[in-house]
């Protein structure tokens, strides 16, 4: 772990910020040792974070996932104990159940940096009716994140599991979308009954995300997905690709509902400057809506993701490629806390990995902070 954080400061030392930080980081008792040797999968529970690498080279694909509370869980016990005391959480941003994906040291799929509008639109996440996360009382586009009544459950990871062939991380973040009218706007929105996503890395092959949104009644979602630069290949399929200055990542998506798709410029910033990202917009109008989205960071060339929607509760899900097809099976979490089911086979392709299998007994997530 020192060499890790020597890497990164010999590498950007501004990173590290104050010089006395190195008190909190650094230890003279230490030796420095090998970063390589440090695990590939961890998860965070307090703050809800996975962060995902196939290995510590410095060409390597490598993932975050998020969907925790503003100021993390034991910041809001602290609150509670201490009969709902002031804590602050105002450089929290409103990113429950969103990804970044990098390939070496360039990133693929971007999040903003330090914001001075923090909403959902800088992330990839989801709106609803337009609007994105916020806590009661507070909603989102301000200078600050501040809170407002329980944060505990705006987001919550309901699985964890990890293999040495996939990882499986999945969030609800309901709790992030609250009923909410804009007097400014006059829009509206109802609480969202679920928001929960799936992140599957299959390691070598491709990236999975499932999507299972619900409302009370029908609303305009939109999903969201940015980069420094994006381009579609088959808008008609859902094909894009994901671009920076070096890299290249082409991702499908999928719907149980036909989306429409847009490519404008993201409104993430850094410090109150436009960050110059291209966002993908999958704009769809329903109640209830599952999205499959598969993406190829190792580019393996000819990725394709197939949705069928069997039940309001069960889904079949093909990927294929090039010498790879795989069928997974999904049906829908009983809700609150309880992971989905995700069954996996492999029929063509290597068979490390499989068959795999998701749910509440085998995938609970750490609790321990």
């Amino acid at each position: 772990m020192k060499d890790a954080a020597m890497r990164v400061f010999e590498a950007e030392p501004k990173s590290m910020s104050f010089g006395w930080f190195s008190l909190i980081w650094d230890s003279m008792e230490l030796k420095r040792g090998d970063a390589t040797k440090m695990p590939t999968a961890l998860f965070w529970p307090d703050i809800g974070v996975a962060i995902i690498r196939e290995s510590w080279n410095a060409d390597a694909v490598a993932a975050m996932f998020k969907c925790g509370p503003f100021g993390g869980y034991l910041l809001n016990a602290f609150s509670q104990q201490n009969n709902n005391s002031y804590v602050n959480v105002a450089h929290d941003d409103p990113d429950a159940n969103s990804f970044v994906l990098a390939i070496g040291d360039e990133f693929l799929a971007e999040t903003d940096r330090y914001a001075k509008s923090k909403k959902s639109a800088g992330h990839n996440t989801i709106l609803i009716n337009g609007m994105g996360q916020m806590t009661k009382g507070r909603p989102e586009g301000g200078v600050w994140s501040q809170p407002g009544g329980d944060m505990t459950k705006m987001g919550i990871i309901t699985a964890w599991q990890v293999t040495p062939e996939i990882v499986a991380v999945e969030g609800e973040a309901a709790g992030s979308y609250l009923d909410y009218s804009d007097k400014k706007t006059g829009k509206t929105r109802p609480a969202l009954e679920r928001f929960r996503r799936t992140f599957l890395w299959v390691k070598g092959g491709y990236i999975l995300v499932l999507d299972d949104i619900r409302a009370p009644e029908a609303v305009d979602i939109s999903w969201l997905v940015q980069g420094s630069d994006l381009k579609a290949t088959d808008a008609a399929t859902g094909r894009f690709e994901l671009i920076s200055a070096n890299k290249r990542c082409a991702f499908q998506l999928v719907a149980s509902q036909a989306p429409t798709f847009e490519i404008g410029l993201s409104s993430a910033d850094s410090r109150g400057k436009n960050l110059g990202f291209q966002q993908l917009t999958a704009s769809t109008n329903a109640k209830h809506l599952i999205v499959a989205t598969v993406f190829d960071p190792w580019n393996r060339g000819g990725l394709s993701v197939k949705l069928t929607q069997n039940s309001p509760d069960e889904a079949t899900i093909q990927v294929s490629g090039t010498d790879l097809a795989d069928t997974w099976k999904w049906k829908a979490s009983a809700g609150g806390t309880s992971a989905s089911t995700i069954s996996a086979e492999r029929q063509s392709g290597p068979a490390a990995g499989f068959p795999f299998l998701m749910n509440t007994e085998n995938s609970k997530p750490p609790t321990d902070h």
